[in-house]
């Protein structure tokens, strides 16, 4: 009888796990424009994560990304199926872009390091009806 207990209970736990980041879900689709202290950032790498809500174990949907264009416009496609938009929820928002400096590897990111990575500081919550103004206005020097 232990033995079936520990088995409900697995299948439950993987059951769970199955629903996080692979499920597609709820999607909407998502537009913006990203500026750098006012103009159009041109060639970032647009990311958005979503991010378990209080109370939850798992995020439920999975991550989209864009790449902006020269007027600094970005949509966004689903990670896992390149399908069109982003999950509906909150979502943890990374910006950046590679400049190769010297002609070797090295590279630099001209976005600052709070928009970047997994500690960025941007997030935006996806409508169930999608958005066309999933904009970002990010600065090189810190508000005060």
């Amino acid at each position: 009888m232990r033995s079936l207990g520990f088995a409900v209970g697995l299948l439950g736990i993987l059951a769970l796990g199955s629903v996080g980041c692979g499920s597609q879900g709820n999607t909407a689709p998502v537009t913006g424009i990203i500026t750098l202290d006012g103009a159009p950032l041109e060639g970032a790498a647009v990311s958005f994560q979503p991010i378990a809500t209080a109370g939850e174990l798992t995020v439920s949907g999975m991550g989209s990304y864009g790449k902006t264009d020269a007027q600094g416009h970005y949509s966004l496609k689903l990670i896992e199926t390149d399908g069109e938009g982003a999950s509906v929820g909150t979502h943890r928002v990374q910006v950046s872009v590679a400049e190769e400096k010297g002609g070797d590897a090295l590279t630099t990111d001209k976005v600052p390091s709070r928009y970047r990575g997994f500690d960025s500081e941007l997030t935006f919550d996806v409508p169930s009806d999608g958005t066309e103004t999933a904009n970002f206005d990010l600065t090189t020097k810190r508000k005060r």
